[in-house]
């Protein structure tokens, strides 16, 4: 996506039409939409990263947060690392717009993806987060910094499951 495809996702993906994205299979056209996204904001400059984070809101919240979380399941689908990457890039991306409580529910997921495919995950969220240039890295260490326990996640109201594509988190609430 070059910059102005991705101003343009911006504005688009917060329409009504976007609302229930959460029940298609993973992956799907949209998840690629935002893949794309992710992988294309890793390689603007600053201000132009800055000009997009600039053009959120806090409706965009729940999309970037739903794809990562989306992207944890898929990461166990493909034992992909790449995967976890890009939804750790998605909390990233949105970080400050809503609920930071919500952005740990779904680290807990990628953390566990992680384990799950045999990936250091402390190492990888500290290299998301220095890839990302996320202002928040201290929230990072916190997370990591928290009890085994309390980076699964059960405590956070998921179960593993499956659907007819693979593995899945299940929310419980």
């Amino acid at each position: 996506m070059n910059l102005s495809e991705m101003q343009e996702f911006l504005k688009e993906v917060i329409l009504p039409k976007y609302h229930g994205s959460g029940n298609l299979p993973i992956p799907s056209k949209l998840d690629s939409q935002y893949a794309d996204f992710i992988d294309s904001y890793m390689e603007l400059d600053e201000k132009n990263r800055d000009n997009l984070r600039k053009a959120l809101t806090v409706k965009h919240t729940s999309f970037f947060l739903g794809f990562a979380r989306r992207m944890a399941s898929y990461a166990v689908r493909k034992k992909s690392e790449k995967e976890i990457y890009r939804g750790l890039g998605a909390i990233f991306f949105q970080v400050g717009l809503g609920d930071s409580r919500e952005d740990i529910i779904i680290y807990t997921l990628l953390y566990d993806a992680a384990l799950k495919i045999g990936v250091e995950p402390d190492s990888l969220f500290l290299k998301a987060g220095k890839d990302f240039n996320y202002s928040q890295v201290s929230e990072i260490h916190k997370f990591l910094k928290r009890s085994d326990i309390d980076k699964t996640p059960e405590v956070m109201g998921y179960i593993e499951g499956a659907d007819k594509d693979g593995f899945l988190y299940i929310r419980t609430w």
